[in-house]
């Protein structure tokens, strides 16, 4: 009848954190000579089937049958559960970790599988905790992860065991813990040990005298952190007010003690009044020492590493002074490692990118001897310096090709330092890389106007070597009047006229038509009826040539010169109605090239932007952007400004993608380089993952040099994973 000479409370709460379903459970269950405790957490997303109330209820049937505390029977009972959760899983395969501890009032076994823990607290202090079977707890023992990070390390659901498991399946049980009066055990799933350290835990059951008091201490504790995905959390706690000692053994024992105790009380009071005497201030150094590293560890987790360099600085000094060489060493390491925390930051801030990155490596390599200190940080510096000298390369590579007229790659490279500007918040930088895109665009508009100008500044040399024709015709028909030939000296005349009214030259014409009018008066009432029905004649066939050029040939701009010729003749003959007639079909060819130059750009533009939907179909963004651009700006020669405007809908469209895929593309990278950091470390499992996470990404991206350069991290990390390099 252990159980009546001994005295255990318990008290437990569940909750389901920020899910709809409580996955977790607890039971136990206390005999007359033993007791059973079992906590379960269901790692399933079965909504009919409760795994952990099924792993627990058959642990303690089990126990209940046979009551016992030798391990192969705890074994025994996990290995039947598991068999228990397989048989069970039909639509979806059941897991779930579990802890079981089992008491005979005086001391405790406990198996476990998966990440549940057991905590054993004596005196307010941490003296016994289970261990995860998970990669994180691997990791740990390895050397290469600290005890304090084990909480929000990536792999710590990374489990190795589980109930549920098909094959494999090892599960731990302890050896025999001994109790002592005063003693509490703490058994608690992951929505607690994620989010309460020990340390605080420790402090939250301390000097409580009620298992219910810790657990509202603890969930205060928990509330208080308000995570945003807070996970199922069951915590259960067992105050050992009195454990149970055989009385035939009591006397024995309290005899052994007290001869035991004699010798050791004098040497402990021998040794209090020396240390009292000899060593005070030691200690009060010593405290200090520790204080000020304790400090620097919290100032570092805040991100202050120039507070923390200056309170290892404090500490080193006393370490010296008390000549605690081990101490010293790792001081040593720590304040090396945040004074170029410090210096890198320093170098960053005034813009000296590359004694940033140099400090930031020199950083990283004196972190990996230092407990990792800071190494999540100092990655993520590095990035954010490789950011920013992106940006510096990226606009200073679209000035240069800029300068060459090359706006299509420049447009890429200052629309790719706009993109990592805006992610890492650098205001300065997106300002410029902004300000140079809009420099493109407006550079492009004056491209445009240049084409059109050059068009006019044609149209305009067209009128002046027309003029100069015109003045060639006159000078040819005052020297055929000169010979008296009045016949071809009016012709040509006439064609002077024409000529000079076509080419804008109007003040021409009424010195050509009085040179006409003084010829006529020289001439008889014959020679005027023969010259008028030649001038009609030569106005006919200028007429017809340009109804073949304009219908026949499509040389629109040679059918005019006729249509002009023609048309002189016709006005210097009398034939008004003609006049009329040929100046309609000059309006009408000039409209029909009008249009035809429309129709041209219109073609233009719509295959441009068949050719940017081509470009943003292939995921060749910035070549579609410059695609699209060209076609809005012929859309706008054009005077389609419907068509421009719906251009513009398909670049903003394309601007938020190039955005997208920038922000893929950074996030691979930051994979690729949380990876390599990984493998110096022998952690070729995690860097392998990262590594294969990147070139997804890559490949969804179409880029395939990205693609190869992971590829070939791959190769060389199976390399070294079987020992080849």
């Amino acid at each position: 009848m252990r159980k009546i000479n001994a005295n255990f409370r318990t008290a437990f709460l569940s909750e389901g954190g920020s899910f709809l379903q409580n996955k977790d459970y607890f039971a136990f269950v206390e005999l007359d000579d033993f007791a059973c405790y079992a906590i379960a957490d269901g790692i399933d997303d079965d909504l009919e089937l409760d795994s952990a109330k099924m792993a627990v209820t058959s642990v303690i049937r089990q126990f209940t049958d046979k009551p016992s505390m030798k391990k192969n029977d705890i074994k025994t009972w996990l290995k039947e559960t598991n068999q228990e959760l397989l048989q069970h899983s039909k639509g979806m395969r059941l897991k779930a970790s579990i802890t079981v501890v089992v008491t005979d009032y005086a001391s405790i076994v406990y198996g476990l599988v998966g990440n549940t823990r057991l905590n054993l607290y004596r005196e307010g202090t941490l003296i016994h905790k289970s261990m995860d079977q998970s990669l994180t707890k691997e990791l740990m023992e390895a050397g290469n992860l600290p005890v304090d990070k084990i909480s929000a390390h990536l792999e710590r659901h990374n489990l190795y065991c589980y109930l549920g498991q098909p094959k494999d399946f090892n599960p731990e049980v302890s050896s025999q813990i001994r109790l002592a009066d005063g003693d509490t055990l703490t058994l608690l799933t992951r929505g607690i040990w994620e989010n309460v350290d020990e340390g605080e835990m420790a402090d939250a059951i301390r000097d409580t005298k009620e298992p219910q008091e810790a657990l509202d201490n603890v969930e205060d504790l928990l509330m208080a952190r308000q995570p945003e995905n807070l996970e199922n959390y069951t915590l259960a706690t067992i105050f050992v007010d009195k454990v149970y000692i055989d009385p035939g053994k009591r006397k024995a024992l309290i005899k052994k003690i007290l001869i035991a105790s004699i010798p050791i009380l004098i040497i402990l009071i021998g040794l209090l009044i020396y240390m009292h005497i000899s060593q005070g201030n030691r200690n009060d150094q010593i405290a200090a020492m520790g204080a000020h590293v304790s400090q620097a560890q919290i100032l570092c987790g805040e991100g202050n590493y120039s507070r923390a360099t200056e309170e290892y600085k404090a500490a080193l000094d006393l370490a010296q002074q008390l000549k605690l060489g081990n101490e010293q060493k790792d001081i040593e390491k720590w304040y090396k490692t945040t004074g170029l925390i410090m210096a890198a930051d320093m170098a960053l801030q005034q813009k000296d990118l590359a004694k940033a990155a140099d400090l930031y490596r020199a950083a990283l390599e004196a972190s990996y001897s230092a407990d990792q200190l800071g190494q999540s940080y100092i990655l993520k510096q590095q990035r954010l310096t490789g950011d920013y000298m992106d940006i510096t390369d990226l606009l200073q590579s679209g000035d240069q090709k800029l300068e060459r007229k090359d706006y299509e790659r420049a447009r890429k490279a200052y629309l790719e330092a706009k993109v990592i500007s805006t992610r890492i918040f650098y205001n300065d930088g997106r300002k410029e890389a902004a300000e140079k895109l809009a420099k493109i665009d407006a550079q492009m508009v004056e491209e445009g106007k240049k084409v059109i100008e050059e068009g006019q500044k044609a149209i305009e040399e067209g009128k002046k070597s027309m003029a100069q024709e015109a003045a060639t015709y006159e000078q040819q028909g005052d020297r055929l009047a000169q010979k008296g030939d009045y016949q071809g000296a009016i012709s040509m005349l006439s064609i002077a006229e024409g000529m000079y009214d076509q080419s804008g030259k109007s003040d021409k014409v009424p010195g050509v038509q009085k040179k006409i009018s003084a010829i006529e008066d020289r001439m008889t009432a014959s020679e005027k009826a023969a010259l008028l029905n030649n001038l009609i004649t030569e106005a006919s066939k200028y007429e017809r040539d340009g109804d073949q050029l304009a219908n026949e040939q499509g040389d629109l701009a040679g059918a005019i010169d006729m249509y002009g010729l023609a048309m002189g003749l016709y006005n210097e003959g009398g034939k008004k109605e003609k006049t009329v007639l040929v100046q309609k079909k000059i309006d009408t060819v000039n409209d029909r090239k009008k249009n035809l130059e429309k129709i041209d750009l219109q073609h233009r533009a719509v295959e441009a932007e068949k050719e940017g939907d081509l470009k943003a179909a292939q995921a060749l963004l910035d070549e579609a952007r410059f695609s699209y651009a060209t076609a809005q700006q012929l859309y706008g020669l054009a005077g389609l400004t419907g068509e421009a405007a719906s251009i513009q809908k398909k670049i903003d469209l394309l601007d938020v993608k190039v955005t997208a895929a920038e922000q893929q593309k950074n996030k691979a990278a930051a994979y690729v380089a949380e990876a390599d950091s990984r493998v110096p470390n022998g952690e070729y499992v995690q860097a392998k993952y990262l590594y294969i996470l990147a070139s997804d990404i890559y490949q969804r991206l179409g880029l395939k040099d990205e693609v190869n350069k992971v590829n070939e991290k791959l190769k060389l990390l199976t390399k070294l994973s079987n020992g080849k390099v």
